[in-house]
């Protein structure tokens, strides 16, 4: 809800006012990481973390999961759904609680699931005629789209070795044969210095995508 009324409700997936006096405005979607705190201290060895002395919370909150198994394959939501998963025929793909990589553009919108993608992947692919490409990292649930689109070049990438420890492997375009990193870095080659643009997304359970896009494109 807004904490500017306190009244105006954003579902996350679709992030439009449905109700409340912003009701029909829209907010941002940003890009961001979502993997492993050990994968980001490798990402980011020089991180700031927000200080355990605050009011809001305590350290020891976030060294645990507080939910049990709520995020068990199998385990089904802890509210109603409507339409219920039973009766939505997309819900039936993956487990309810796989966890799925979610893009749109517009009201075109598919997913990659975690499950579908394999260990690691790099995958090009396009959402209404975006050029992406997502790079996949099971171990760390690391999974970060970037647009394909350099300038006004439309570039294809393949999944090939790692120069670097942190990166298990990296991607490297057929077009221009530059090597990039897994934070969308050209690190080698004749774009070196160049960086991907970050497609924004979600990190979503699969019983929330499929219940707010049931006409989703599934990779």
């Amino acid at each position: 809800y807004d904490r500017r009324d306190g009244q105006t409700l954003y579902p996350q997936m679709i992030f439009k006012g449905i109700d409340g006096p912003q009701s029909g405005s829209d907010l941002t979607l940003l890009p961001v990481v979502e993997t492993t705190w050990r994968y980001w201290k490798q990402l980011y060895p020089n991180t700031a973390v927000v200080s355990p002395n605050n009011q809001i919370s305590d350290a020891s909150d976030y060294r645990s999961y507080p939910y049990g198994s709520y995020r068990n394959l199998a385990t089904p939501p802890m509210f109603p759904i409507s339409p219920t998963l039973t009766s939505n025929p997309t819900s039936a793909f993956f487990p309810p609680k796989a966890t799925t990589l979610g893009i749109r553009f517009g009201e075109t919108a598919k997913a990659y699931p975690f499950p579908a993608m394999g260990s690691e992947a790099v995958i090009n692919d396009s959402v209404d005629n975006n050029p992406i490409v997502i790079a996949f990292y099971a171990r760390e649930q690391f999974a970060v789209p970037f647009s394909r689109q350099l300038d006004r070049q439309i570039l294809t990438f393949d999944k090939v070795a790692s120069t670097d420890p942190v990166f298990p492997f990296m991607l490297q375009d057929k077009e221009t044969g530059t090597t990039w990193n897994l934070k969308g870095e050209a690190v080698a080659g004749t774009l070196s210095g160049q960086k991907l643009d970050q497609v924004p997304a979600h990190n979503a359970f699969w019983f929330a995508w499929s219940t707010f896009w049931q006409n989703t494109g599934i990779y």
